[in-house]
């Protein structure tokens, strides 16, 4: 397991490269190795952000396991907050 941080807005998370995360990218591509190698060389922007959020994840819970000062997770972050009454279509 690997761990880092990345700053994000201002806000430095944690990251963890840790068994999870390649259990997930199993889950999302079948093969570890081939997932991996399509995120860093496909070339999509979604893929790339997917393997973030997941390690920022992974990295979350590393640091509340450890009794670490934690940043939470993208989805957490309340710059993805909408306002009040809007929905993800802009409505």
């Amino acid at each position: 397991m690997r761990t880092g941080t990345v700053n994000i807005h201002g806000k430095e998370y944690m990251i963890c490269f840790s068994t999870r995360v390649i259990v997930r990218i199993e889950e999302k591509y079948g093969d570890y190795t081939k997932g991996l190698e399509s995120i860093l060389s496909g070339g999509k922007a979604s893929d790339v952000f997917w393997l973030l959020a997941e390690m920022i994840e992974a990295g979350s819970r590393y640091a509340r396991m450890e009794g670490m000062a934690d940043a939470g997770t993208l989805l957490q972050c309340p710059e993805r907050q909408l306002p009040q009454g809007r929905t993800q279509d802009g409505n």
